[in-house]
């Protein structure tokens, strides 16, 4: 019975490792600070990167419009309102990220707790099968 049990535990703690073990290792080696940062980081580049492509599409599909218009544009202005939308949509964005990346890590080391636990279980299986 008991070496029935040690199978069942080994074989959840093997498909955990195989499924979301080497995800979650990778999320063990840093702090909550740290992850939700990295993570922060690829937000605003990611975040950057479309607003480029977004500010791109609207010149290439307004281009006989903007050509027009040259030299009656207040440029500064315009470059000035540009840049408030890309700091105000780009700290959303971070925002977002950072509570999905805090949620993410959070339950990430919930797993990581459980499969330590599951660990311990077994060690103790092992103990008690020794005597």
């Amino acid at each position: 019975m008991l070496a029935e049990k040690k199978v069942i535990l080994m074989t959840r703690m093997a498909i955990f490792k195989r499924r979301e073990g080497q995800k979650d290792d990778a999320a063990g080696r840093y702090f909550p600070v740290d992850y939700i940062t990295h993570h922060i980081i690829g937000s605003v580049v990611c975040a950057t990167l479309v607003f480029g492509v977004i500010c791109a599409l609207y010149v290439l599909s307004h281009f006989d419009l903007i050509m027009q218009d040259i030299y009656n544009t207040d440029l500064v202005g315009f470059i000035i309102r540009a840049l408030k939308m890309y700091v105000v949509g780009t700290a959303c964005y971070c925002l977002f990220s950072a509570v999905i990346y805090a949620v993410r890590y959070h339950r990430m080391q919930r797993r990581i707790r459980k499969y330590a636990a599951g660990l311990r279980k077994l060690s103790e299986m092992n103990r008690e099968g020794d005597r």
